[in-house]
């Protein structure tokens, strides 16, 4: 799990499974922070801290290398992390997509949440869950999909995503930031 403090905010950052993953999400929180010209400090636990040591300090240099992909900083496991355009790999089935809508917790009938095994997931159905669109290159038809918050991670590609719909819900694609954008040429909300 990486939290920190940015702007004197403590946020929670995200639960990882790698140090990779952990150093990605602090070069996104870096990022974020500099957008929002304040300046980061982030802590992530050492994959095998030493007896008391509570975890280990990453410096902007050491996640550079790892800025492709990431994760947007939030207060909580509980806040939505993610807005609607921004790209996406999903962290079990290794799939590209592009978010379309989110619910702030699970919206799907009992009977879905028990197929999906949702209560085996470390946060439930009181996470973020968020529509979204599949890469035909990876799921091919047209995949329309519901995942929670902790199968997502940030991804920024320097083309957009393929998706028979991305067209009629999107106006362009800004290929620095690696995100759809809204017709009208804007992010969305929050963004």
């Amino acid at each position: 799990e990486a939290s920190g403090t940015i702007g004197g905010r403590r946020i929670f950052v995200g639960s990882f499974d790698t140090a990779v993953e952990a150093a990605v999400a602090y070069a996104r929180a870096v990022e974020a922070a500099e957008r929002a010209a304040v300046e980061p400090v982030v802590t992530v636990p050492a994959a095998e801290p030493a007896a008391g040591a509570a975890g280990a300090a990453l410096s902007p240099l050491s996640a550079v290398a790892a800025a492709a992909a990431g994760v947007l900083a939030a207060a909580s496991p509980n806040d939505v992390a993610y807005g609607v355009g921004q790209c996406f790999l999903h962290r079990r089935q290794n799939y590209r997509g592009v978010i379309v809508g989110v619910d702030r917790e699970c919206r799907q009938s009992e009977a879905w949440v028990s197929a999906m095994h949702v209560g085996q997931l470390k946060h439930g159905r009181t996470q973020p869950f968020y529509h979204v669109l599949a890469d035909t290159r990876d799921r091919p038809g047209d995949g329309i999909g519901y995942v929670p918050q902790e199968l997502l991670l940030l991804d920024t590609p320097p083309e957009p995503l393929q998706h028979p719909l991305t067209a009629s819900l999107f106006g362009s694609y800004d290929a620095r930031r690696g995100r759809f954008l809204l017709k009208g040429g804007g992010a969305a909300e929050g963004e």
